[in-house]
């Protein structure tokens, strides 16, 4: 078993939730889940760790760090499956959590674009 897919168990698990319930939750198909927790699929994508996060209430950021997607130091993070890479190492706590916010934004900016 992966270190993702132990860490999804261990928390479906504390919800007292079978597979097939966080499936629906992530509205994602239960064999994704059993594969990943199985560790039989080994890099599950970005989009389905959000939503697994979500279905599980964890945070979407340790999911992706649990697999293998970013590494944390401090403030900060470099994206390894994205090339656009950040140096925040200058900026303050507020200044990192502004940076967030924006991100935030865009992305339901651009999911409320799509409705």
């Amino acid at each position: 078993m992966s270190d993702i897919g132990l860490y999804i168990k261990e928390n479906r698990t504390k919800l007292n939730i079978s597979i097939r319930k966080l499936a629906k939750r992530a509205n994602i198909s239960h064999t994704e889940i059993y594969r990943i927790e199985s560790g039989e699929r080994q890099n599950p994508s970005p989009n389905i760790l959000k939503a697994i996060s979500s279905a599980l209430n964890v945070p979407y950021d340790e999911l992706l760090q649990i697999a293998g997607y970013i590494e944390c130091k401090e403030n900060n993070i470099q994206n390894l499956s994205n090339p656009l890479t950040l140096d925040i190492s200058d900026l303050n706590d507020n200044e990192v959590a502004e940076v967030k916010t924006f991100i935030e934004f865009i992305r339901n900016r651009k999911t409320n674009n799509k409705k």
